[in-house]
């Protein structure tokens, strides 16, 4: 339209472009899950012709531009719920079930303490380690542990398991 002044065209322009960002941003890297903590800055801007510089090319190309970016800095860290569990255990299992969390369940423990004559472990253990893991803790204690957890923090996974969970997808 000859009737669009440029500040209305810069406006058409730049919001396209941020909603060509903020489409990327959901879609994420590598999972498609939402990237937080990344910031953009748009240095230039090419306007070639009216037909082709049109708000969908410039949505397109920024969306484009940021997961080629992100790709390519390989910087993307994909984010895992951690659990805030509290275990019960007897004495005769203690040492095999700290075991199971700290060596097979990249737990980190942060305290054990006594109350009752049962040893109570509040550990932080990532919620992927911790599926189907009442059956198994009930089997490797004999019946003796049991555990509750709730939601604590998402935190980086590590490099190896974040190449085992894309590999899983």
């Amino acid at each position: 339209d000859t009737n669009l002044n440029k500040t209305d065209v810069w406006r058409e322009t730049t919001a396209a472009i941020d909603e060509g960002i903020q489409s990327a941003w959901q879609r994420g890297v590598p999972f498609g899950f939402p990237v937080m903590d990344m910031v953009v800055t748009v240095r230039d801007i090419h306007v070639t012709s009216p037909t082709e510089s049109t708000p969908t090319a410039f949505r397109a190309c920024a969306m484009k531009a940021i997961i080629q970016t992100a790709e390519a800095q390989g910087a993307a860290v994909v984010l895992e719920p951690i659990m805030r569990v509290e275990m019960t255990v007897d004495e005769s299992h203690l040492g095999g079930v700290l075991s199971d969390l700290t060596r097979q369940r990249r737990a980190a423990v942060r305290d054990v303490n006594l109350v009752n004559g049962q040893h109570v472990i509040h550990a932080d253990v990532p919620l992927r380690e911790l599926i189907g893991y009442s059956t198994q803790l009930r089997s490797f204690s004999q019946g003796q542990a049991s555990y509750s957890m709730e939601f604590s923090h998402f935190d980086a996974m590590t490099p190896h398991v974040q190449e085992l969970a894309i590999k899983e997808v």
